[in-house]
């Protein structure tokens, strides 16, 4: 960390590493309040503290607001919850879950002007209910899986349902991204076998733009090989600017296993067509991974390929790719690719990018990796701003390392380094240096 941060940040800190000690020692708590004739009642709780420093914000442009390139924030969260269930023999399990969330965002602003205010922010994050069909339905266990409410809904890596949650700039904790549930989701889980799927209906947060939208999720797991899974979704509402997704078609394909013992192959490839036939956009992905499991620390080497459409100005038709709901998935640079690129500059629209990652793990609980990311322009423009001059965007390089310090205590830090490519050099609102970033994350969860 750098001098500049003086006192101001010792504080956050202090603060931060007080509220994960405080829930590291109530982890030791029971979590199970009641387990008596079929009815179980369980408190839940993840706690988390968060820190980011940047250095020539903008790649040394600043931010619009006040060409500020130098800036430093923290954040964080409390978030308990309960759970129910209740086992009623024959006819099945009926269950749910409640929680609140409170956030709160120090200094800043942070690195795209949403926390000048140091918001904070109390607020219900779950509320659902649903029922199992246990062995009511022939066929296995829980053939049936029913579920409405506040609630997470996933699908894959998170390439585009994963965070339900646009996370505004007064709901505070931005980074950290605490909120990932959908507004309401209707949930009808088929648990077959060897295939299984999912129903469901959709409504995102206003920061999503109040997204409708329902789709059918059909997975086929294959033996010893993989996942390979097929959606379609089909928005039917959107609002506050976001009415562009109305009628908007997704039709998506995707695979994911380790065909071979060690090698890990993933790839999606999705298309979005309009109501009207004016929407024609498409992003697709391929990775594979290697793990060298008999060496020393198991080291896994990967390359991953991604695309996705940017609108052509020559053509009538939209070909500018929707991310959705994309989302974190798998853990560092899985959909927000680059830690600062991916956060803060560009973001899964128009954009083809290079991802070589290197990991290791010297401990079981520890894991520590390099990411070298090489980005491009699909279309020549910039978010519409046809001024740009080549389609070399930026390289980055990440360093980071996650420690699984206890059962319930999680530690992770990450370093960055972006070099600005030519396009963003010919763009007068970024400058011509290396953008420079650090992040701690403390979480606690039980």
């Amino acid at each position: 960390m750098k001098g500049r941060i003086g006192t101001r940040v010792f504080h956050w800190a202090t603060l931060g590493l007080a509220v994960v000690a405080l829930s590291a020692a109530t982890a030791q708590a029971e979590v199970s309040l009641l387990d008596k004739d079929g009815l179980k009642l369980g408190f839940t709780f993840t706690g988390a503290f968060g820190y980011v420093d940047t250095s020539h914000l903008n790649f040394g442009g600043g931010l619009p607001s006040n060409g500020e390139d130098n800036v430093d924030w923290a954040e964080g969260f409390l978030k308990p919850g309960l759970t129910a269930s209740f086992d009623t023999g024959a006819a099945g399990t009926v269950y749910g879950g409640w929680a609140m969330l409170g956030t709160k965002t120090w200094g800043g602003p942070d690195a795209i002007d949403f926390n000048d205010e140091n918001p904070s922010n109390v607020d219900q994050d779950q509320l659902f209910a649903g029922w199992r069909s246990g062995k009511l339905i022939p066929g296995g266990e829980n053939v049936l899986d029913l579920s409405f409410g506040q609630q997470n809904f996933q699908l894959g890596d998170g390439f585009l349902v994963w965070d339900g949650n646009g996370s505004g700039p007064e709901e505070g904790a931005y980074w950290l991204g605490p909120k990932s549930t959908f507004h309401r989701a209707a949930v009808a889980r088929i648990n077959t076998s060897p295939v299984r799927g999912d129903l469901f209906f959709l409504v995102s947060d206003a920061d999503s733009g109040t997204t409708k939208a329902w789709g059918v999720n059909v997975e086929y797991p294959i033996e010893k090989i993989g996942t390979l899974a097929g959606m379609f979704l089909k928005v039917k509402d959107a609002k506050q600017g976001y009415d562009f997704r109305e009628g908007m078609r997704i039709y998506d394909l995707r695979f994911q296993g380790t065909p071979v013992e060690n090698l890990f192959v993933s790839a999606e490839g999705a298309l979005e067509r309009g109501t009207d036939a004016d929407l024609k956009a498409a992003a697709w992905y391929g990775e594979v991974g290697y793990t060298l499991a008999t060496l020393p620390w198991a080291p896994t080497l990967s390359y991953r390929y991604s695309q996705f459409s940017g609108d052509d100005p020559s053509t009538d038709d939209s070909e500018a790719f929707d991310p959705l709901f994309y989302g974190f998935g798998r853990g560092w640079g899985t959909w927000f690719q680059g830690e600062i690129v991916g956060e803060y500059l560009m973001g899964n629209t128009n954009e083809r990018a290079h991802q070589l990652v290197l990991k290791v793990k010297p401990a079981e609980s520890l894991g520590v990796g390099v990411q070298l990311y090489r980005f491009f322009l699909d279309e020549a423009h910039y978010y519409g701003d046809d001024s740009v001059r080549g389609r070399h965007f930026a390289d980055e390089i990440n360093v980071y390392a996650d420690w699984q310090a206890t059962a319930n205590l999680y530690l992770g830090a990450v370093a960055g380094i972006a070099k600005p490519g030519e396009a963003v050099k010919s763009l007068d609102y970024f400058g011509d240096r290396n953008y420079g970033l650090f992040e701690l994350n403390a979480t606690v969860t039980f």
